[in-house]
């Protein structure tokens, strides 16, 4: 064969097997990290989510600056511990607020209330929230550790 195309073929190149192994690896560990983000964006998307509590509205229940874990989900009943997603046309002060839901109407709308009434403004000030706001049910508390700032619920 020519020695333009041996060339050419790979024929007469060194191949160093360790370069190659130690690429793969490194290939597969990137590969498995980009898997587990992916799969820890679409867990916290569309499965569970961490919200701060941001206020006294559910004290002595959840306490200003603890973090709560919500399942995402709008199948909520009485007693359930909600997170709720309001915007400007409630005039909330934030955009996510955690209650206790108190009623659930034919409609499918909820009645919700802080268990702390004199600090929660709740459904006694803006009526019953669509179902459709609601964001998920609290189904476990971080407790908190050392004083915490402004957080993202009320």
């Amino acid at each position: 064969m020519h020695k333009g195309i041996q060339s050419v073929m790979g024929y007469g190149m060194k191949i160093d097997k360790a370069k190659i192994k130690e690429f793969l690896r490194e290939f597969r560990l990137v590969l498995i990290l980009l898997v587990l983000a992916i799969a820890l964006f679409l867990v916290k998307r569309y499965v569970f989510g961490v919200v701060k509590v941001d206020g006294n509205s559910m004290y002595p229940t959840l306490k200003d600056g603890e973090y709560v874990l919500m399942k995402i989900t709008d199948d909520v009943a009485v007693g359930d511990i909600v997170v709720l997603h309001v915007d400007y046309e409630y005039e909330m002060e934030s955009e996510y607020i955690i209650k206790r839901v108190s009623e659930i109407a034919d409609d499918g709308s909820v009645y919700v209330l802080g268990d702390n009434t004199e600090h929660s403004f709740d459904s006694r000030h803006c009526g019953y929230f669509p179902k459709e706001i609601i964001r998920g049910k609290v189904i476990f508390e971080f407790k908190r550790i050392g004083v915490g700032g402004k957080g993202e619920a009320d």
